[in-house]
């Protein structure tokens, strides 16, 4: 059913039953300032190394959902350290709605851009990206000064930590680390 008010006079009008054809209403084209581009975890960050979902809604001028969008009408890029981004595979929910994944390797910020194929309009969503504190020993950095000493004498060790990604892990005190040199016996 159709209702349509009519003021005339300053007075109002609802006209129902009297309308004899139903009125379709079709959006307008693909507005990009009207898309809207999320994250489910955006409120707190992501973190790196953690898989993140994002949702694309195609919006007209008007902000109706815009559901003749196809599925090769869009490309979500995330820039997340990489100078080039990549582009992150999305998939189509329904028409105008769009999920894609991603995983961020480097702390600070994820930059989203959800471009149009056709036109090149583009929506910019950001996003911080925290490390987890987790150690990863193989990528770290261990650097003596001196590095050639006599019995006795004081050496600086500086431990550099990072994660798996190669991110700096910052916030550890020198008594978090005990180093213990252990070195073989040159007359052995």
């Amino acid at each position: 059913d159709v209702e349509i008010e009519v003021t005339y006079s300053g007075h109002k009008r609802v006209i129902g039953d009297t309308v004899e054809n139903a009125l379709r209403c079709r959006p307008a084209p693909v507005d990009f300032k009207n898309a809207l581009l999320s994250l489910d975890e955006a409120m707190e960050g992501v973190n790196a190394g953690e898989c993140v979902r994002g949702e694309l809604v195609l919006r007209d001028v008007y902000g109706n959902r815009v559901e003749e969008a196809r599925g090769d009408d869009v490309c979500v890029t995330v820039f997340n350290g990489e100078e080039a981004g990549y582009k992150a595979k999305t998939d189509m929910m329904m028409a105008g709605e769009y999920s894609f994944d991603f995983v961020p390797t480097h702390r600070g910020l994820a930059v989203l851009e959800a471009t149009s194929t056709k036109t090149k309009d583009r929506v910019i969503a950001k996003v911080a990206v925290n490390m987890l504190q987790e150690i990863e020993w193989a990528k770290c950095n261990v650097r003596l000064n001196p590095v050639e000493i006599t019995a006795g004498e004081l050496i600086t060790c500086t431990i550099t930590t990072k994660d798996k990604f190669g991110n700096a892990i910052v916030g550890y005190s020198p008594s978090d680390f005990v180093p213990k040199i252990i070195m073989a016996d040159p007359l052995a």
